[in-house]
């Protein structure tokens, strides 16, 4: 995953927690406000009304008695003024109370409780009393339902008051529980915060700082002169580019310093005869038509002289054709044999000849060589459809790449080409698609083995090229392959290594 991509999952993740966060802090605010706005402006206020209430009861049941035993208005004014007040009240808990169903019920119920005191016994005896029948207002006073429906109308009351506190402990309560969550819950994100610091710090310094520091010391490394230090891939894809750039470089000098190391064997050994002949067997500058790169590696296995050889060759009516061929055999001699081979197929191209024909003309032309044959593979392309004619001689298979990076392999079509070996070869077409490849090695690309003896192998090479393939360029693939045969090689290259790559852009 790319470092970018990282950091961006990064944010949200810290994103998504504050936002977690502030919402359940958010839902704990508007839960606190709330049970404290009914603390504070319903429960608080109705259990002083009912207070109130049972005052204002009291006062009508203390100014009836007093009217009754003194026959003063003034007592009588009291059970009015307690009768007004008792009524402003249960209007009030009403009013407080609506969304409560139970509390509010208990209010009517004293509410009937009272009105039926009123009316059974304070208005009966204060009737009697200002009527002057003051035996029958005793009477009444003295009446076991009046005490019974007294006490009916403040239980009931008392009542509405217990469940006025119930459910103001009970808010209170939920108020505190609120109260407290919130602390928790700011000192929660608090931690989250550091937690969230110290993460992204140890994320920042595994993504970015270590690989950087590894990628640092490497590259000291092969600026100190250890050039045979690889320089692995760490860290996100960023750096890993980073480092394939630099890995790419070391192994472009190390070519570099073997090819002049190769040379300077060579001119000791030969001198300008084999630089000659090096010369003669290097592919020429043949520009190719628009859409369409070439890409050759080669490395021999002895000198700056090999077996094989690779060319482009413009056949004058608009095609191209790709001749790779490897010479069994290594050194000068070997390499004269490669000279005389690639005279004759460049000539037989151009006498018209198509691939497989080539094959049969070059060993008529070559006689009687004993045991010396050559393997290789002829491509004649038609650059504006993509459209290629091909065939093999004993060769490994060719890897035609689609623009998805699925690979076909061309199998060879026939035997080896040497005098004793008669043929007949075989023509083939395929098609080169817009993105696609077409890749052309010699078997010193797979034979390489590892320290457990193992070969590097077609399928590894076929895994590289698919990996190089997506987004790449001929260049890339063909830079992808040899450095994987190489890194696969314990002991180095044993044999002529030739990979050519024939590209078409999108």
């Amino acid at each position: 995953m790319r470092l970018r991509r990282r950091v961006q999952i990064l944010v949200l993740a810290f994103v998504a927690l504050i936002g977690v966060d502030v919402a359940f802090a958010v839902g704990l605010t508007v839960v606190r406000d709330s049970t404290a706005e009914v603390v504070e402006k319903r429960l608080n206020p109705a259990r002083a009304e009912v207070a109130a209430l049972l005052n204002a009861f009291i006062s009508q049941e203390t100014g009836q008695r007093g009217y009754i035993i003194t026959g003063q208005d003034e007592q009588l004014e009291v059970y009015v003024n307690g009768r007004r007040a008792a009524a402003r009240a249960l209007d009030e808990l009403r009013r407080l109370l609506a969304t409560e169903p139970a509390l509010l019920a208990g209010v009517e119920a004293s509410q009937t409780a009272i009105t039926q005191w009123q009316e059974q016994v304070a208005e009966p005896e204060i009737a009697a009393k200002r009527n002057g029948r003051v035996g029958e207002a005793e009477v009444l006073v003295e009446a076991e339902s009046t005490l019974r429906l007294f006490d009916q109308a403040t239980a009931r009351i008392d009542e509405v008051r217990r469940g006025v506190n119930l459910e103001l402990m009970q808010a209170e309560d939920d108020r505190d529980r609120a109260r407290s969550l919130t602390t928790r819950v700011l000192v929660a994100s608090l931690v989250i915060g550091l937690g969230i610091a110290v993460v992204t710090r140890m994320l920042i310094t595994r993504w970015f700082t270590v690989p950087l520091d590894d990628l640092r010391r490497s590259v000291a490394q092969v600026a100190g002169g250890d050039l045979d230090h690889v320089i692995e891939p760490v860290g996100p894809p960023e750096l890993e580019e980073v480092a394939d750039g630099v890995e790419a470089m070391r192994r472009r000098i190390l070519t570099e310093l073997g090819d002049a190391d190769r040379a300077r064997g060579a001119l000791a050994r030969r001198g300008l005869v084999v630089l000659t002949l090096r010369d003669e067997l290097a592919a020429s500058k043949v520009p190719l038509a628009p859409g369409w790169a070439v890409a050759g590696r080669f490395e021999p296995a002895e000198g700056v002289i090999a077996g094989d050889w690779w060319d482009v060759v413009d056949l004058g009516d608009g095609r191209t054709a790709l001749a790779l061929v490897d010479v069994a055999g290594h050194g000068a001699a070997t390499g004269v044999y490669a000279l005389r081979t690639k005279q004759l197929v460049m000539a037989a191209l151009h006498e018209g000849y198509g691939p497989a024909e080539v094959w049969s003309w070059v060993q008529r032309a070559m006689g009687d060589t004993g045991e010396q044959f050559l393997t290789g593979a002829l491509v004649v392309l038609d650059p504006t459809t993509g459209r290629c004619r091909w065939s093999s001689a004993g060769h490994p298979d060719l890897l035609l790449v689609g623009p998805k990076a699925t690979v076909k392999r061309l199998e060879a079509s026939g035997p080896v080409c040497g005098w004793v070996i008669p043929g007949p070869w075989a023509e083939s077409e395929a098609v080169v698609e817009p993105g696609g490849f077409l890749v052309v090695f010699t078997d010193g690309v797979v034979e390489p083995r590892d320290a457990a003896g193992e070969e590097f192998g077609v399928d590894r090479l076929i895994a590289v090229v698919r990996g190089a393939a997506t987004g790449g360029t001929a260049d890339a693939v063909a830079d992808a392959c040899i450095a994987a045969a190489r890194r696969h090689a314990a002991g180095g290259f044993t044999d002529d290594v030739t990979l050519v790559v024939l590209g078409r852009t999108r």
